[in-house]
């Protein structure tokens, strides 16, 4: 009776702030409570593909002949298995799929009508983000699959990584910060090594990005480059490289392309030192 009972005070509660919505004015407390639109409700998930529904039957059974089978493995197997399957066999598989699908527009249909629509301008907003992020991951993981050159290093990244090892800290965020406050206190000569390596690392990524960009345009491949770049680029196709200065200690285009971890970077540097 008592769980009836708060069923019923939270309802009122829901149904006033409802009414009252569009009457109280939108500031101070009383914006929380009253003018913030609520939530979209979740939406139908889609049906199983009829491929998934036949792994899923398929999995069960792979795993008890075959203890522990990698899911890459097994994936490939039954992938073989499914293109292998007489059509008749696929056909209820599709069928279970076709069913579920003719349900789930149904719902879909419902969901989209109680909508309001700041709701749906909500969704559309989120939808837009999400495509955003994928086409933003899969430009990056494009750009490092045509070996993109790293981005050139700053001098306190090259002091982090001589010094990583011997900081003060159980965890890496404490070590940073307390190499943070190390090159803090350094004066202009301590610090001149590093710069000095920072800028011959911007150098290096100079050279290496004029000749990336140069091959991707031979390669046809100038949607990888922003219009502005692209232009300047072929204009200045036929002048030189950037010549490198002479300086004790030069950063290769192999470690430049390696890992920027403290611990990689501190490797760098010290084989720098080892060969000098």
């Amino acid at each position: 009776m008592a769980a009836a009972l708060l069923g019923q005070v939270l309802a009122y509660a829901l149904h006033t702030q409802r009414l009252l919505r569009c009457s109280v004015p939108c500031s101070g407390p009383a914006r929380r409570w009253f003018c913030q639109e609520p939530r979209p409700p979740s939406a139908p998930k889609p049906p199983a593909r009829a491929f998934i529904r036949f792994y899923v039957d398929q999995a069960v059974t792979m795993k008890k002949q075959n203890p522990g089978i990698r899911v890459s493995e097994m994936a490939k197997k039954v992938a073989h298995t499914w293109r292998n399957l007489p059509v008749s066999e696929k056909q209820a598989y599709k069928a279970a799929e076709e069913m579920d699908m003719q349900v789930y527009k149904e719902q879909l249909a419902l969901y989209k009508a109680q909508l309001t629509p700041s709701q749906k301008a909500a969704l559309m907003e989120e939808r837009i983000k999400k495509k955003a992020s994928r086409e933003l991951k899969r430009k990056k993981k494009e750009l490092a699959m045509f070996g993109k050159p790293k981005k050139p290093y700053n001098s306190f990244n090259f002091f982090m990584a001589e010094r990583f090892q011997e900081a003060k800290g159980t965890s890496a965020p404490a070590k940073i910060k307390w190499l943070g406050d190390e090159w803090q206190n350094l004066s202009s000569s301590e610090k001149q090594n590093y710069v000095q390596l920072a800028e011959d690392d911007k150098i290096r990524y100079a050279n290496e990005m004029k000749l990336w960009k140069e091959q991707m345009i031979e390669a046809g491949r100038e949607d990888l480059l922003s219009s502005e770049k692209r232009f300047r680029m072929l204009r200045n196709k036929g002048t030189k490289p950037v010549k490198v200065s002479e300086v004790k200690t030069v950063m290769t285009s192999k470690t430049a392309k390696a890992s920027s971890s403290p611990e990689v970077l501190a490797k760098v540097v010290k084989t720098k030192k080892s060969e000098e």
